[in-house]
């Protein structure tokens, strides 16, 4: 038996669709971030007005208030790194409870789909409880 059941298949297959999302995202985040720096490289001595409150504040230069932009997106690709991590915990072979009775090959589908094994608690949205959670 390969202790493979429903809930663990959708769990799986959910996380590796957003894996695949997450990985795209990283993607056009990076382009975008380089768009912003070439495009603050080409800008010279231009300023605009900063703005705070809704309010115009002091004049600044325009490569500045790009680069504001990609430090921020460089912190939302740093999130989704982190989440790489969470997404990559298998939850083959967790059964719906505790398991079954039969042997389980969680390590072994663990390191070939690249992830960690997952344990009893490969999903914990199936009981609603969260590593370092009191049940």
């Amino acid at each position: 038996h390969t202790g493979r059941s429903r809930n663990d298949q959708i769990a799986l297959d959910i996380r590796l669709y957003l894996l695949d999302s997450v990985v795209r995202l990283r993607t056009g985040i990076a382009g975008l971030m380089g768009a912003l720096v070439d495009v603050a490289d080409r800008s010279g001595e231009t300023v605009v007005p900063s703005y705070t409150h809704l309010q115009h504040a002091q004049a600044v230069p325009f490569a500045h208030h790009l680069l504001a932009h990609a430090w921020a997106l460089s912190r939302d690709r740093g999130r989704f790194d982190d989440l790489v991590g969470r997404l990559k915990v298998s939850p083959l072979g967790a059964g719906a409870g505790g398991g079954g009775s039969g042997p389980r090959e969680r390590a072994r589908h663990a390191a070939r789909s690249n992830a960690s094994r997952g344990g009893i608690n490969g999903d914990g949205r199936r009981t609603g409880h969260r590593p370092g959670k009191a049940p």
